[in-house]
């Protein structure tokens, strides 16, 4: 990859991070794609959204090639979304993170998709996330 590229895909990966929606908006027009591996970081947008401001979830899965694309470990955004969830969330960042999966989901992420240790739904399963693991064994059909 191209420093130039690099470096803006480094850049994303950033303003994701720090909550920066103009920057964010401003490199997806310029055509960062928020669903590449940053390899300084390890992860995408998408992984970064997830973890730290998933309100920009929507705009980058706008942009997203695919909202399954994985990290360097190989996990999905949507096992990222599991792996919190099934880490004890406040109630507040289960509301987030709820979000971010309707809006993965949205997007056309399958709960069957890859990660490195377990796919999404067979992470619900592991966490005894019951709600969870219905709403994606049927949009797993």
């Amino acid at each position: 990859m191209e420093l130039l590229a690099a470096s803006l895909l480094r850049d994303l990966v950033s303003a994701v991070t720090q909550g920066d929606a103009e920057q964010v908006e401003l490199l997806l027009v310029r055509g960062v794609p928020p669903d590449v591996i940053d390899q300084a970081a390890g992860w995408s947008a998408l992984h970064a959204a997830v973890l730290h401001n998933p309100q920009l979830l929507k705009v980058l899965l706008a942009f997203a090639r695919s909202p399954d694309a994985p990290e360097v470990m190989g996990g999905t955004p949507m096992s990222y979304v599991l792996h919190e969830l099934g880490e004890a969330a406040s109630p507040a960042r289960r509301d987030e993170l709820l979000m971010a999966l309707a809006s993965l989901l949205a997007a056309g992420a399958s709960p069957r998709a890859g990660g490195v240790d377990q796919t999404p739904l067979e992470l619900a399963r592991l966490y005894r996330l019951r709600d969870i693991e219905s709403l994606l064994s049927e949009a797993g059909q």
